[in-house]
């Protein structure tokens, strides 16, 4: 069954001559051994299987409840009932009969002296020597010495390993067949190229080498000092309004709203990250591994369990009660009551029925009035196209409500190789400067039962 040089070497492993009587040899078949070819009509094959055979008891099975009685015949006494009294090969009695019919075999039985010692005077025990000799045929090969002891265990052991195998060999059948169903959904190789191409594999592969491997690379080199690999922690997106169109036909451009979100964390905290929101930055939380004791015990260590995180969001609005008659030689009803040819820039909007203002809208932090000469939202749409969204996913063109949006988490580097100032990102950021700011921050740390946050005051950015 397992065919190897070694295994096969005639003498140190093989044996040369029958143990039952040190004499009778054993022939082997002449030529090389041939391992590669281990089946019928390999000549050594043929061989050990043919000397295998001339060595297997002849009534196998017969010698089952004879050896099993013969080891106990207390606890096996079932086996010592089922011995047969004739030979299962021939048919006709063992040559020597057994005291009585096994049927009738009883515990006093064992209790006579003699039990265990071949001729110490119990002839139920005799019996069963000379008919395990007859079982197992005149070709028998046991050993010479404490023959039935070793061939009554193995035969007894034998019955337990068969029974161990074929429980595994379902076992392991059973989880071939679920091997062969996952390679199944998995995808098979069609193209011959050694790898799956349909299936599960092809893609999860496709998964992880996309935006599963986009993100891991951008989570392990967010530093922005690593250039265009970084994750810059800040990202801005604009938007605008849907133009109004006013009953005379005149079309007004939407409002604009900027939004910047930014989120500090250790390593992306210009150093003010650590416990109090102080320098220098922490490393992340993370699990150490070192051995000990002579490389006997590994133990693990959670380091870096305290600092701060700090998040801040900023949000501009263009001033909805800014020119709602701009350009228009008619007040229209929608304006309330404006003179004709108004040139009011700072009107509420909200009024009740009469045209009495009820109140304006803040849409920027009132402590930074804004400076329409230097920043004025009609730039927008023409400063910010680098940074427009064209396209939403599905491939539809961005009309409408996302008209002239834009989105961007850092200023254009250069331009030709040339370090240039980004007019979008410092017009933004004079839109953002006159915004409203929420900020939250936290110290994080270990408490003896988990990580836990505790919200403080935020330090300035």
């Amino acid at each position: 069954a397992n065919c190897s040089p070694d295994n096969c070497m005639v003498g140190p492993r093989l044996p040369t001559v029958h143990t039952s009587d040190g004499v009778t040899p054993y022939v082997y078949p002449a030529g090389a051994l041939n391992c590669a070819a281990w089946f019928v009509g390999n000549p050594w094959y043929d061989g050990i299987v043919a000397l295998r055979n001339s060595i297997k008891p002849v009534d196998e099975f017969d010698m089952i409840p004879m050896l099993s009685c013969s080891d106990d015949c207390t606890a096996n006494i079932a086996d010592c009932q089922a011995m047969p009294a004739n030979q299962s090969s021939t048919g006709l009695p063992y040559p020597v009969a057994w005291p009585a019919a096994p049927a009738t075999f009883a515990p006093a039985d064992c209790a006579v002296a003699g039990w265990g010692t071949y001729g110490g005077g119990n002839a139920w025990y005799d019996a069963i020597v000379d008919n395990v000799l007859t079982a197992g045929g005149l070709t028998c090969d046991l050993n010479v010495d404490q023959w039935l002891y070793s061939t009554r265990q193995s035969a007894i052991e034998a019955i337990n390993q068969i029974a161990k195998f074929t429980h595994r060999r379902n076992f392991l059948s059973a989880r071939l067949a679920e091997t062969a169903e996952i390679l199944n959904i998995f995808g098979e190789d069609t193209d011959g190229d050694g790898e799956t191409d349909t299936g599960v594999i092809e893609k999860l592969e496709t998964f992880l080498n996309g935006p599963a491997a986009d993100l891991i690379d951008a989570r392990i080199n967010y530093s922005p000092v690593s250039g265009d690999t970084g994750l810059p922690y800040q990202a801005i997106y604009g938007w605008r309004d849907e133009d109004i169109i006013y009953p005379t036909g005149i079309t007004r451009r939407g409002f604009w709203h900027i939004v910047k979100v930014e989120a500090r964390v250790p390593g992306m905290c210009d150093n003010r990250c650590s416990w109090g929101q102080s320098s220098p930055d922490p490393g992340w939380p993370r699990i150490t591994t070192y051995t000990k004791s002579w490389g006997t015990k590994r133990c693990y260590e959670l380091v870096n369990t305290e600092g701060s995180v700090k998040f801040r969001t900023t949000r501009w609005d263009e001033d909805k009660s800014s020119k709602p008659c701009e350009g228009l030689t008619n007040c229209p009803a929608d304006c309330g009551s404006c003179a004709v040819g108004s040139t009011d820039t700072y009107r509420p909007m909200m009024r009740f029925p009469n045209g009495t203002p009820i109140w304006s809208f803040k849409g920027n932090n009132p402590l930074r009035p804004s400076n329409f000469a230097l920043y004025n939202p009609d730039q927008l749409d023409g400063v910010c196209s680098p940074y427009t969204i064209t396209e939403l996913p599905g491939t539809i063109v961005a009309t409408t409500i996302y008209a002239g949006a834009f989105i961007m988490n850092e200023h254009l580097p250069e331009v030709g190789g040339v370090p240039v100032p980004d007019p979008c990102w410092d017009l933004a950021h004079g839109f953002l400067a006159q915004g409203v700011v929420n900020e939250t921050c936290a110290n994080y740390f270990w408490s003896g039962a988990g990580m836990e946050l505790e919200f403080v005051r935020c330090e300035e950015f």
